[in-house]
Formats: structure tokens, sequence, C-alpha cells
């Protein structure tokens, strides 16, 4: 945002002004930095190999360009977490933080199902504890086995999920895809709960508001 005397407030929602690809995660663990954790990182993504030196430069030179880009009079967070972990690497502006807002245009009270039901949306990413959810459907099954779990989204694990959810259970776990945001919060909205079992250093992880 830019105003009229050409004072900028800038909004910082992941982790780029530190992290060239954003997510500063490396195989389980909040990174510390390209300085110490380049080698682990472009092992965890795969990108070692031939190409590894020429990545190197890419990720730094576009980590120096984040940062040299990151110069507003004002800065506002969607998290304390994340203005805390910025702060440990860069020299930050004057900064707030405002959590990201959800509008919720329906009645709140609604039938609980018949059966329990539990809702995932995201990226279907190791990061985001996808295979983590079917895992913990194995369990609940032994005791409830007629509870389902949806899953919406889509990402590089769909394959790995739908054939762990094969095993996992007897038709109970649902792949829904992409789907419109009005469905998405429909089956929120009448879910016994949603869950969101994120194993990264997620900068807020809005599903669990909406």
């Amino acid at each position: 945002y830019i105003d009229s005397d050409c004072r900028t407030v800038g909004t910082v929602r992941v982790f780029w002004p530190i992290c060239p690809i954003s997510i500063y995660y490396v195989d389980g663990e909040q990174c510390t930095g390209c300085d110490d954790r380049l080698d682990d990182c472009l092992a965890y993504q795969g990108w070692d190999g031939v190409s590894e030196p020429a990545r190197k430069y890419y990720l730094l030179a576009k980590r120096a360009h984040n940062r040299r880009g990151f110069i507003p009079d004002h800065a506002v967070f969607i998290t304390d977490h994340l203005r805390k972990t910025m702060a440990r690497s860069i020299t930050m502006p004057p900064s707030s933080v405002i959590y990201n807002p959800v509008s919720v245009n329906r009645d709140p009270v609604l039938e609980p199902p018949e059966q329990p039901k539990f809702v995932m949306a995201s990226t279907l990413s190791e990061e985001k504890g996808v295979l983590t959810a079917v895992d913990a459907m194995k369990q609940i099954h032994k005791q409830l086995p007629k509870a389902q779990l949806l899953v919406f989204g889509d990402g590089p694990l769909e394959d790995t999920l739908r054939e762990k959810a094969k095993d996992a259970s007897k038709g109970n776990i649902h792949l829904r895809g992409r789907v419109p945001p009005a469905e998405l919060y429909d089956e929120m909205a009448t879910a016994t709960a949603t869950i969101f079992p994120s194993e990264w250093a997620e900068p807020f992880g809005r599903v669990t508001v909406e």
C-alpha cells in the first residue's frame, strides 16, 4: 500500500524476505537460514545433484533480492511468530501484527453429523501433515468405524495419499480435490471438527479460522 505522501505499508504473510522459497522449513524443523542450512534445504527439496551449484546461486541471489525489496515504512505481519522469526535475520522496519480475517455469512448453529466427520483442507504436501491425518484415522476407526475424513486440495502427495487412504480405511477417507469455497465451507460447517496437522513453521494456518 502507498499513500499520497509516498509512505509504504507492506504485509508479510510468508517467510519470503528471509527465505528464497518462502517456507523456512527443512526436514521437520524450522530453518536457521541459508548460511548454514542451504545444503540441507537442497537435499530436502530434492534439488541436489548436477544442478546443485546453479540452484545455490539462484536461491542466494533471490534471497538477496527479496531482502533489498523489503523496505516498507511499516510492516504488517499476520502473526507475532512470523515477525519474531524475521527479526532474527534482517533489520526490521516498524511493524504491527494483524491476524488474517475471515468473513462469516451463515447461521453458526448447525446440526452435527450423525457420524463423526472430520474435514481437512490444504495443499497435499508432507509439510501440511496430510499423511499424519490419514494415520490418525487408522486409530480413530478402531473406536469409531464409521468416522469419515474429507480431504480438500491438491498437491504433490495426491497419488501417495490416494494409495494410503485405500489401505487406511474401508472407504471412509475421501479425497475431494479442489472445490469452490462455498462447498468447502458447507462441509466445514457441518463437520465434527476441522483438522490442520501442519508439520512446518506455519505462518498462520488460515484454514483453522475458516
